[in-house]
């Protein structure tokens, strides 16, 4: 069998325990390196850490926030997201934010609040499927493209293999 190491992304309500935690780390994550304007892409992890004092507990466990990374620019995977960001935040991304402020379309900008809108005004995830399956193997069909396209809540596919494409 295939075995998955990302599955993709699903929106976390800024109202919820985990934002509670993420927020302000991300905040002091961006403050400590010195980003103060720009997109950013900070990806950061809950781990348990057996410390109630310092920690939220969250399903029986104590988590808490760790850095994976964090960059000077908007989030990545070629703006697959982007749909998905415009419907819940109402018709902006941070790539249409960046853009008018860079732009001098403040007016817009200016106006943004801080968070996401609680509830999100649509709802959704941006799906992706890594595999590690098949190092050297060649694809010789995509059945499952057609399926996902079928999808009634379907949006866009960008497949980053086809038929004939070395796995590697």
């Amino acid at each position: 069998g295939s075995s998955f190491v990302y599955f993709g992304e699903s929106p976390l309500e800024s109202s919820s325990e985990e934002a509670g935690l993420l927020v302000p780390y991300a905040l002091a994550v961006l403050d400590a390196v010195g980003i103060l304007n720009g997109p950013s892409h900070i990806e950061i992890k809950l781990t348990p850490c057996g410390n109630e004092d310092s920690a939220t507990v969250h399903a029986g466990r104590d988590l808490s926030p760790c850095l994976v990374e964090v960059n000077l620019r908007c989030h990545g995977g070629s703006g697959l997201w982007v749909p998905l960001s415009e419907a819940l935040c109402g018709g902006h991304s941070q790539v249409s934010v960046t853009a008018d402020a860079c732009l001098g379309h403040c007016t817009s900008f200016d106006s943004l609040a801080a968070l996401p809108p609680c509830p999100y005004l649509s709802s959704g995830a941006f799906v992706c499927l890594v595999s590690y399956h098949g190092d050297g193997e060649m694809v010789t069909a995509t059945p499952g493209y057609r399926t996902l396209e079928g999808l009634e809540s379907f949006v866009r596919l960008n497949p980053m293999v086809g038929i004939g494409d070395k796995l590697y």
